[in-house]
């Protein structure tokens, strides 16, 4: 299970800690109950919503960790000053009860590098999130609702591990809930932070269910592969993945640059075919393909729809040469930065190093068309029947859509949604409209 935005803090402190909860609304209480359940041996902590640093002051002798949320005057050097050596500062973006972002409030240059968590890709996003960057460095007031401060009297195992990677640099980290709900593959992420000059020093994600786990473990093992190949690709470099504290980290490098244009332009184009760097041969043959049958024999409910479509693109895919190709897997505008002309990628947890030309471009146009252009399913349809490539004929084009609309519903399917879910929908409505015909083999 996945935690809940509003507890995302909750990776500042030790796995297990044990929590006591006064003045908080009771979604909240009700919440920290069913989601932070210490044993009594385990550390303790107090909960104080909205109590002043004049009442707090009294109770911070009987923990190992405080976390106070809109308390008046309650501050890090308090803390600090009664025998907590950690104490954090964080903002939290919308509110607390639609927790996105916990911008850190330790420094002006911490606070406006938090804002790197996110990209928006719509030009109104980018100046709401200048204009709050802007206000964040100057340390004035009334740009967020809600605060909190996370103090314990030793580091956290999180942050401890993550300083070691950075020696020479005092960090702070910036928290990001992950995709809002109803996403079933969210998972808590941070952007590590240079508390004095407001340098990225990296980003972690942080498993915090199943799901989470093998999408961020499945990013470490890409970005490993990739560095071993001479691409010259503009990648994140793995500083580490593994355990720390019962959770999974993966961190990893930022990447210079700007913010990738919403539009596909030429050096969109030239990113994507760098990608098509493997040996030539079959696209039936190829690990994304070969994969797919058993993924999709794995659902469960079970989907035979799903794998009778497959065997009917098979002879198709069995007849199509392809060279193969390294596929990002969600490569859309909010995952792309571009840099001395060139673009770069980043989050790639659903990457396949086997794959198929097109996948990454089918999926760009349609992600830039649904979320940012409004389409509905007939002009996505119009989309995948207008698409053409010299390198294939329309039957094989067909084909490698109809690979790309199983792999992402075997992904949406394998991670929990159902079949109501809108993109599942979509997917599904997509996949029956692309009216495929079977390539029989060839007579030797």
């Amino acid at each position: 299970m996945s935690l809940p935005a509003a507890l995302t803090w909750l990776q500042l402190l030790p796995k297990g800690t044990r929590f006591s909860c006064a003045g908080a609304p009771a979604w909240f209480a009700e919440m920290l109950r069913e989601h932070a359940n210490g044993d009594s041996g385990a550390s303790r902590a107090i909960v104080n919503w909205g109590k002043p640093w004049s009442d707090l002051s009294a109770e911070v002798s009987n923990a190992n960790a405080i976390v106070a949320i809109n308390c008046p005057h309650v501050t890090t050097p308090h803390l600090i000053a009664t025998g907590y050596s950690y104490a954090r500062r964080f903002a939290v973006l919308p509110s607390l009860e639609n927790a996105r972002w916990f911008i850190c409030l330790d420094t002006a240059s911490a606070a406006a590098a938090s804002f790197s968590l996110y990209t928006p890709s719509r030009r109104s996003a980018h100046v709401k999130k200048a204009v709050a960057r802007m206000l964040a460095k100057l340390r004035l007031p009334g740009w967020y609702r809600d605060e909190i401060v996370v103090a314990s009297r030793v580091a956290p195992p999180l942050e401890t591990k993550i300083a070691e990677l950075f020696p020479g640099h005092t960090i702070r980290l910036a928290l990001s809930s992950g995709a809002p709900e109803p996403a079933i593959n969210r998972k808590p992420s941070a952007s590590v932070i240079n508390a004095a000059t407001g340098e990225v020093l990296g980003f972690v994600k942080i498993a915090a269910s199943k799901v989470s786990r093998e999408i961020v473990e499945h990013e470490a093992e890409t970005l490993a592969g990739l560095a071993l190949r001479d691409l010259r690709l503009a990648t994140p470099r793995l500083f580490f993945a593994g355990e720390v504290d019962g959770r999974y980290l993966a961190v990893q490098s930022p990447l210079p640059g700007a913010p990738a244009p919403a539009a596909f332009t030429q050096q969109h184009a030239g990113f994507l075919q760098s990608l098509r760097c493997g040996s030539s041969k079959p696209a039936a043959e190829t690990n994304m393909v070969v994969a797919l049958p058993h993924r999709l024999d794995a659902l469960r409910p079970a989907r035979p729809h799903l794998r009778e479509t497959f065997d009917s693109i098979l002879p198709t895919l069995e007849q199509t040469p392809v060279i193969s190709t390294i596929v990002h897997g969600d490569f859309a505008p909010w995952n792309l930065r571009m840099h001395d002309g060139k673009i770069a990628a980043f989050d790639w947890e659903y990457a396949e190093l086997d794959g198929l030309p097109l996948i990454d471009q089918i999926h760009f146009r349609l992600q830039l068309g649904l979320e940012m252009e409004k389409w509905d399913l007939a002009a996505a349809a119009v989309f995948l029947r207008g698409m053409s490539d010299d390198a294939f004929d329309a039957e094989q084009i067909r084909a490698i859509q109809a690979v790309y609309l199983l792999d992402n519903l075997a992904r949406l399917y394998g991670e929990g949604y159902s079949a109501d879910h809108d993109m599942v929908a979509l997917y599904q409505d997509l996949l029956k409209g692309l009216a495929i015909r079977r390539r029989e083999a060839a007579l030797v």
